[in-house]
Parts: structure tokens; C-alpha cells; sequence
């Protein structure tokens, strides 16, 4: 005999009416299952892909397979908590922290997730202050990155205010120096003329100078 008291069922969190994808990324087809509801938040890539312009998406799977996973970690760790790994915490060690952060970056750029990049950005900028870049990392940004992304301006300054030509020769480790881009070269020289016409040079980089454009609507 029923007792008149009616049981609701529990209700649904917003994440889970909104429901959920599996995105997998790399050659290694890493599977992420991720709610939908943070992807359309945060990157403006996904808003467009969820919006049903990706056929991809009425299977219920985005695949990226020029993404790497180790990237993509970091992306997911920004859209469920919006900070990225600690550096203590990463390993093997800060060198491959460093290179994964270039390559969040790039990610976060073609992900249009803004936010991301500015603190990475700041990760990046931290490493820079009075050092010049390393070329591979160089290379990477320049292959991936738009002409007037402010990371390759911030490359292109650290390499110049703080020595970078004189001090790479004294540590005569150039093995990479025939493979930096043109670009950058060019912009370097640029840089190294217009600071040679300055009485009162930039004597360290300041944060300040580096921040990325919105995207137009």
C-alpha cells in the first residue's frame, strides 16, 4: 500500500543536463571524457564545434590528433579548476615543464581559451626575465604562432635586452643556430637597432609590454 509520499529523483547537476563528450587527442587517441558545458565556457573553439558545425559532434567524439596529450592535460586542468600544474609537482623536470607550457600556449591559442594563455604567458614571462630563450623553443613558437602573438615579441626581446647572442657564443651551444626562423632573425636585428638608437635602454623586460588581443566577435 503506498504511503502517499512521493521519492524525487536526485537532480541533475548543470554539467550533467548539459551532458558530455569524449574528446580524443594525440596519434595516441587519448581519451577524455569532458563535460560540454565547460568546454563551450571556456574555449571558443569548442563553442563553435558544440554547436553542431562539427559533424564529429552528433557521435559524441572530437577528435584532435595534432594535439598532444600532455598539452591537452593542462587545458583540462584549466577548465575544471582555472590554474595550471605546479611546477614542483611536474616531472621529469622543469625543462619539460617549461617546453609543455609552450606547447599549452599554442593550444590555448588555437583553442581561443585567452585567459589560459595570459597565465602561461606569465609562467613563460617568469623564465624570460633575465634569461635569453632557448632556439628550440624559438622554433616552436615561431612555426606556431601568429606574427602578432606577444609571446614572439617577448622572445624576440628577451634574446635582445638580455644578451642572448653574446652569451649563447661565450657558451658556444649554437647547434640549432641555422634553424631559427627568418622571422625572428629579422625581428631580432630590428630590435638590436632600434635599441642601439636609445639613450636610456630597457635595462629588463617588463610584463607589462605582453598581452594578448581579445578575439573579435
Amino acid at each position: 500500500m503506498s504511503s502517499g509520499v512521493v521519492e524525487l529523483a536526485p537532480r541533475p547537476s548543470a554539467a550533467a543536463q548539459t551532458g558530455i563528450i569524449v574528446v580524443r587527442a594525440g596519434l595516441d587517441e587519448k581519451k577524455y571524457v569532458l563535460h560540454t558545458s565547460l568546454l563551450i565556457y571556456y574555449s571558443g573553439f569548442f563553442h563553435g564545434a558544440l554547436s553542431g558545425k562539427f559533424k564529429e559532434t552528433a557521435e559524441g567524439c572530437v577528435a584532435l590528433p595534432h594535439v598532444a596529450s600532455e598539452p591537452f592535460d593542462v587545458f583540462v586542468d584549466w577548465i575544471y579548476s582555472e590554474k595550471l600544474p605546479r611546477k614542483d609537482m611536474w616531472k621529469p623536470n622543469d625543462a619539460a615543464y617549461i617546453s609543455t607550457m609552450y606547447h599549452a600556449y599554442a593550444l590555448a591559442d588555437m583553442l581561443l581559451v585567452l585567459d589560459m594563455k595570459e597565465a602561461i604567458l606569465d609562467v613563460i614571462f617568469e623564465g624570460l626575465e633575465t634569461r635569453y630563450p632557448r632556439y628550440d623553443r624559438v622554433i616552436y613558437a615561431f612555426e606556431n604562432l601568429v606574427d602578432e602573438d606577444p609571446l614572439l615579441q617577448l622572445l624576440v626581446d628577451a634574446q635582445c635586452i638580455n644578451n642572448g647572442v653574446e652569451r649563447r657564443q661565450k657558451e658556444g651551444n649554437n647547434e640549432l643556430l641555422e634553424r631559427l626562423p627568418h622571422k625572428f632573425l629579422v625581428r631580432v636585428m630590428r630590435k638590436l637597432n632600434e635599441l642601439s638608437w636609445m639613450d636610456d635602454k630597457p635595462k629588463k623586460l617588463e610584463r607589462c609590454w605582453y598581452v594578448s588581443k581579445q578575439p573579435e566577435a
